[in-house]
């Protein structure tokens, strides 16, 4: 009878937890609701409710989703102005998803992520988060989640100029539409109509907008549609039907930043058309907008206007009053295409000596946007960056001993060809004089393999060289660039981390520039390697209010290149390390370094600073975020026992 009573009181508390668990997920599930709907309308009550979710799922792992999810409306809310810390949420949110496998979740925060990848201009990242995404969603049959990941990827394939696949995608979400009778036809046109536009064919544009037009309702959904149409007709030069466009858009939004997007199409219609009083009605009511608004986009662009206008009239007095205040406002800026355009239209026209100047500040412009795209090319993380100068090397390398391969190849045929040559002149000649013209012969022969293998070494020797001295200059040139990002960068986060991978190309760079210089081309003398990186590191790293003392001691000591690369990165983090974290509360910081040989006759690397960092001695590295310490524990695994190293 007892354990009767017991089971059931036990059955009971157990309803009663479960049903009291479902309220409360029902109850969080319409706080979430209730924040998506308000992101836009009403942002500090969305807040609000995040805040009181999270306050509720405090340290319940049971109700992580509930967190993910309304931290990634969170995201979404800050992702306009801070997209770094929402992608840094949205990764969090999409690890919660995939530990408790939340397919639907994943979706939608990697939909999220996408996004903001595209607006970055990462669309090569959002193709790869939207093609998995499209694999996900025909894993769980959804043809609905599918249907809506095709409509944004056609987006970014756009934005990608991967033109013909957006248009296959384009055409798989049409058919799942019609196949599922959704409402998302005037979307999916309008992405063809973006696409032509952006192919230039306006007219198939124009008639897919126009299609698409028949199916969105009859309210700001339509805005994009007519911007687009607008543009299209500017493409034909259908000025008339352009401005019936643009008269449209301010019909159902006159807002300023329509206002602005409006009369600038405007203005250059009436440019087009030569049409001073078109243009003056135009420019006047642009005036009365910057006065209005005090947008800091005005600045420039009215008089810039008035002194295009003027060139296209051949107004050269009207013209010479606007220009060159307009093309120097536009220059500081930095507008590169309008002030290029300008400086462009001031030398045309002749009007002073300083066209000179502004011809070389065009072509200094031009060349910076050239290193600009350059850099955005090479901007890759500091481990991407450090395996593909690896990659680099290493089919360098594999190129040169190819071809030495090679050259071993040929010299063996032609010493072959040429010892039967001589053995056949040998039988013709008399038996005399055989054994004296065999003695010369392979004397002769003996000089000439000499001299081929030492022309193929001194060969070698200079492949070597310009080996090391292209890895060199092309390390210095990718330490140049991260310099020159550092000093356009306000973030103090971030200029450090770029000087820290400055550090660590420098590094790379020192080897290489030691080789190059070395007749030896593959060994490194340690000690003036380990002097240069720890000069170098003096003046990159400074603390402030304070003078930081290195005392170094190394014995000459030489090492093959591969190893003296990995002790100089670990004394770059170690170095690193300490200036970072060791000497926030020293006055007079001290860190020593020395090499020396031990009793096993191995070399060891001493290294003690007098501050409070980081124990690298007892920090584990697979438990810490540091990628400093992490490396130090890989190139340590790397030297194996060869060395001994000895942190304080």
């Amino acid at each position: 009878m007892q354990i009767q009573f017991s089971f059931i009181l036990f059955f009971v508390l157990c309803s009663i937890q479960l049903k009291s668990q479902s309220i409360l997920e029902k109850e969080l599930n319409q706080k979430c609701e209730e924040a998506l709907k308000y992101r836009y309308t009403d942002i500090p009550k969305s807040i609000s409710l995040i805040n009181e979710i999270n306050s509720i799922v405090s340290n319940k792992e049971e109700l992580d989703t509930f967190y993910a999810e309304a931290n990634r409306i969170y995201a979404n809310i800050i992702k306009d102005e801070k997209k770094d810390s929402a992608l840094f949420i949205l990764n969090k949110c999409l690890s919660i998803y995939k530990k408790r496998n939340h397919s639907r979740g994943q979706i939608r925060v990697m939909g999220n992520i996408a996004l903001i990848e595209n607006d970055l201009g990462n669309f090569e990242t959002a193709n790869k988060i939207y093609s998995t995404i499209d694999l996900i969603s025909k894993k769980i049959k959804n043809k609905k989640v599918e249907l809506q990941n095709l409509i944004n990827w056609v987006n970014n394939l756009k934005d990608y100029q991967k033109y013909e696949e957006a248009l296959t995608q384009n055409d798989r979400a049409r058919d799942i539409n019609i196949e599922l009778a959704e409402k998302f036809t005037g979307y999916i046109y309008g992405n063809y109509g973006s696409i032509n536009l952006s192919l230039q064919n306006y007219e198939d544009a124009i008639k897919h907008y126009l299609f698409a037009r028949k199916y969105l309702p009859n309210n700001r959904s339509v805005l994009p549609v007519y911007h687009s149409l607008s543009d299209a007709y500017l493409g034909i030069k259908n000025y008339e039907k352009a401005e019936i466009y643009l008269d449209s858009i301010l019909n159902y939004s006159p807002s300023a930043d329509n206002l602005i997007r409006v009369y600038d199409a405007k203005i250059f219609i009436a440019t087009q058309e030569k049409n001073v009083q078109k243009f003056e009605n135009y420019i006047r009511t642009y005036d009365s907008l910057n006065l209005i608004t005090n947008l800091d986009q005005f600045k420039c662009m009215t008089n810039h206007y008035k002194a295009v206008f003027a060139h296209e009239i051949k107004d050269i007095k009207e013209f010479n009053k606007y220009a060159y205040d307009s093309y120097q406002c536009l220059k500081n800026k930095k507008d590169f295409t309008r002030s290029i355009d300008l400086g462009e239209r001031i030398i045309s026209s002749k009007l002073n000596n300083l066209d000179a100047k502004i011809f070389m500040e065009i072509i200094e412009y031009t060349d910076s946007l050239q290193k600009k795209s350059l850099y955005n090319r090479i901007n890759k993380s500091e481990l991407d960056l450090y395996n593909e100068i690896n990659n680099i090397e290493n089919e360098n390398e594999k190129v040169i001993l190819k071809n030495i391969e090679n050259q071993n190849i040929i010299a063996s045929i032609k010493i072959k060809n040429q010892k039967n040559r001589i053995s056949l002149l040998i039988l013709s000649l008399l038996i005399l004089l055989s054994g004296i013209l065999y003695y010369l012969w392979n004397q002769n022969r003996l000089k000439k393999l000499n001299n081929s293998l030492n022309i193929q070494k001194d060969q070698i020797k200079l492949l070597n060289q310009e080996l090391n001295h292209r890895v060199k200059n092309n390390l210095t040139f990718m330490t140049s660039l991260l310099e020159m990002q550092a000093r356009r960068i306000s973030n103090f986060e971030a200029k450090e981390i770029i000087k820290e991978s400055e550090s660590r190309l420098k590094t790379l760079s020192l080897i290489h520039s030691n080789l190059f210089k070395n007749e030896n081309d593959t060994e490194v003398n340690l000690k003036f390697y380990l002097s240069e990186i720890v000069n170098h590191l003096q003046s990159l790293f400074q603390l402030n209010d304070k003078d930081l003392v290195i005392n170094t001691e190394f014995i000459d000591y030489k090492i093959n290149a591969e190893d003296a690369m990995r002790l100089g990165l670990i004394v770059n983090e170690l170095i690193t390390n300490s200036i970072k974290h060791a000497f926030d509360d020293v006055k007079n910081p001290i860190i020593n370094i020395s090499t020396s040989i031990n009793i096993e006759k191995k070399l060891t690397l001493n290294y003690k600073d007098n501050g409070q960092g980081l124990q690298i001695n007892t920090m584990d590295s697979k438990n810490t975020h540091s990628l400093g310490i992490k490396l130090i524990s890989l190139l340590k695994e790397q030297l194996g026992d060869r060395f001994v190293f000895m942190f304080y």
